[in-house]
């Protein structure tokens, strides 16, 4: 080949082979488009709210997007954390997110990705029972690769009102090394749990009985007739058993907890059954006194398993006076020991083994029943 020839194939595969490198360099519109986000620095814990009043979509486009459906839930005496989905990806693109303006677009740092957590606001964050007044929620913080960073808007706050509507959530937004492990740990009542956010599952130190049917709306509403002598006269009556006194406007529960504030955590292979007290009632009849019962709470109130077997309530002696229904004495709730399984069976209440008096206008004479009330029954189903 003429050298003049040469010189010019060379020539060109240098030109060829430098516009390559400059496209390779400034040429990628989507490696341009990542490197001009704001880089959110390594280790880095955000929590956004919401400020929308349901669940939130995860990103649009540019994440891998995996939801949990109640699996990577956490719950506790004083809490609940529902996690609807987590989002992992190099970066948080603009408009990915159009319903939450506070979470600004963002990449991560060489080496690391973002990590979403979508907490539904609708958990509300109470738990079985509230927060004692002057203490705080239960403090929960995300670990990331053996790093724990304190949340503060988590669990969300509960509402105090009579009927409550949907919470904004919280995202809760992290710079995290790429494939590190990363937790969500709660401590509450001395007892910690953990969720794994890759994995959406719950780890060994999950409390069983906050993850099985725990709770039943039930009604007492039935009529016991009685029949009793008293003062030296004869009356027949009706006890009337309701679900609530006369301030009451909530819906009365029957709830399975691992944990009461009265008894603390239940033993091993045992759960708290708590019943509502019922109200009981006489009408008021012209001449016809109303009772009061002295009631020894075992004795009188028990829960029947499945198999026969009959359990005590745990508490000691209180009243119930007719025709009021006021109850006084030993609290309201009713407290049961039962297996830590237990899903169904029988509420009894045997007040025919409870002494009671008439209340007349000078005074209370004792009461003798020819025709005692016969027991009270409820069925409870806490699957259903």
């Amino acid at each position: 080949m003429p050298r003049s020839a040469l010189t010019a194939v060379v020539l060109v595969a240098l030109v060829v082979s430098g516009c390559s490198v400059q496209r390779g360099d400034h040429g990628d519109p989507a490696a341009a488009a990542l490197s001009s986000l704001p880089a959110v620095p390594a280790g880095a814990v955000e929590e956004v709210p919401t400020n929308v009043r349901a669940p939130v979509d995860p990103p649009a486009v540019g994440m891998r997007v995996r939801d949990f459906d109640g699996e990577a839930d956490l719950r506790g005496p004083h809490f609940t954390i529902a996690v609807d989905w987590v989002a992992t990806g190099r970066a948080i693109e603009e408009l990915s997110l159009p319903m939450v303006p506070a979470l600004d677009a963002r990449r991560a740092p060489d080496g690391a990705e973002l990590f979403i957590v979508a907490v539904d606001g609708e958990s509300g964050g109470q738990g079985q029972w509230n927060v004692p007044d002057g203490e705080s929620a239960p403090p929960v913080e995300l670990v990331v690769d053996g790093k724990a960073t304190p949340l503060t808007t988590v669990p969300v706050p509960a509402q105090d009102a009579v009927a409550p509507i949907p919470q904004s959530g919280v995202l809760v937004v992290a710079s995290v090394p790429v494939k590190a492990p990363v937790t969500l740990r709660v401590t509450d009542a001395e007892r910690t749990q953990t969720v794994d956010l890759r994995a959406g599952k719950r780890g060994k130190d999950a409390i069983p009985g906050y993850y099985q049917p725990y709770s039943q709306e039930i009604s007492f509403d039935t009529s016991l007739p009685a029949h009793f002598t008293a003062g030296g006269g004869s009356y027949p009556t009706t006890l009337q058993v309701t679900s609530r006194g006369g301030t009451d406007i909530a819906a009365p529960y029957v709830l399975l907890a691992p944990w009461t504030p009265s008894g603390g955590w239940a033993a091993d292979g045992r759960a708290w059954l708590v019943v509502p007290q019922p109200v009981v009632e006489t009408p008021i009849v012209s001449g016809v006194p109303g009772l009061r019962y002295a009631v020894t709470e075992p004795e009188v109130f028990k829960v029947q398993l499945p198999d026969g077997t009959e359990i005590a309530e745990t508490g000691g002696t209180r009243e119930i006076s007719t025709p009021l229904g006021h109850i006084s004495g030993g609290g309201d709730d009713l407290v049961f020991d039962v297996p830590a399984t237990f899903v169904t069976g029988t509420f009894r209440m045997l007040l025919a083994s409870a002494p009671a008096v008439a209340m007349f206008s000078d005074g209370d004479y004792p009461a003798r029943f020819s025709a005692p009330p016969p027991p009270f029954e409820l069925a409870i189903d806490l699957a259903a």
